[in-house]
């Protein structure tokens, strides 16, 4: 079964007075007719209103929208027994609703925070700049040649290191037809991934290589380039869907409102513990060094 931001009912609208939580117009064509309930489009599209674009497009098939439909029908069965047995006039209930209702406007009203920073190139931007360890990584940009076994590879090797050009060598070399049509590009690798042994003091430039690329094929390597971290560019969306860049647009709202995330609590089992009993005293010089004549002060022999 399903959760939905909203309630759902069957019924039409109602005057506000005496509006049921959770009504929601079910008109329109019908879908399908499931535990009792029909499930008409008005229904179907209440729900897709509340999903993300690109989640919609799961539902395009009849298939999809009958599954759907199917498991809003159940819902909406359980909803109706609830109605009826008055469910929505118990005071818990309305409670429960309320309390709902203010966490759903909070977490709207954050996610279009959220949603409005993450398409803002100058602050993704502002977030890279000021957080350059994150993003600190050595990498290469990588080509390869594989041969069917290691005597060619030996041949390709000595001729790369000589001069010879790397392009040429792999069009004329290459055995592997996907990497040959990217010219032999295997993109920027993180230096901590690949082999210690072969590239530890590889640099731009370097050959490297012969070494076995799989059971049946060997790889002589080129480092076309090498780069300290990642770019901006590469990295932007990642920022925008990141813990840290969110919990910072978070608190630079806050500050901008004049407010503040109050400190942790101290766990009971915690509390007390960065306090000396009472009568306790720290020497003068507590830092573990300096234990020469005279450095005992603040101690009774």
């Amino acid at each position: 079964m399903i959760s939905l931001f909203l309630l759902i009912a069957c019924g039409g609208s109602q005057d506000v007075e005496t509006a049921i939580p959770g009504t929601i117009e079910n008109s329109g064509e019908l879908v399908q007719n499931a535990y009792g309930v029909d499930v008409k489009q008005g229904l179907l599209d209440a729900y897709l209103a509340t999903m993300p674009d690109e989640k919609k497009a799961d539902f395009e098939s009849d298939a999809a929208k009958k599954q759907l439909s199917t498991q809003l029908a159940e819902e909406a069965f359980f909803y109706n027994q609830a109605i009826e047995k008055g469910v929505h006039l118990e005071e818990k209930t309305k409670a429960l609703l309320l309390v709902n209702e203010r966490g759903l406007l909070a977490n709207v009203f954050i996610k279009e925070l959220l949603d409005k920073a993450s398409s803002d190139d100058a602050a993704l931007q502002a977030f890279y700049d000021a957080n350059p360890l994150n993003f600190r990584q050595d990498q290469f940009f990588l080509k390869i040649v594989e041969t069917s076994d290691e005597a060619s590879a030996k041949k390709v090797a000595k001729k790369a290191r000589a001069g010879e050009d790397f392009d040429a060598l792999i069009k004329d070399h290459s055995i592997e037809p996907a990497t040959k049509e990217k010219r032999g590009e295997l993109g920027w690798i993180p230096k901590n991934r690949l082999p210690p042994e072969e590239f530890t003091e590889a640099a731009k430039g370097s050959i490297v290589g012969p070494i076995q690329a799989s059971p049946t094929s060997f790889a002589v390597i080129l480092v076309s380039d090498s780069r300290e971290s990642t770019p901006f560019e590469d990295v932007k969306d990642k920022i925008a869907e990141g813990q840290d860049f969110q919990k910072s647009v978070i608190d630079a709202f806050m500050k901008e409102k004049g407010v503040s995330k109050p400190a942790p609590a101290i766990p009971p089992m915690l509390q007390g513990l960065d306090k000396l009993p009472e009568g306790m005293t720290l020497p003068d010089d507590h830092s573990g060094h300096n234990h020469g004549e005279g450095s005992h002060h603040g101690h009774d022999h």
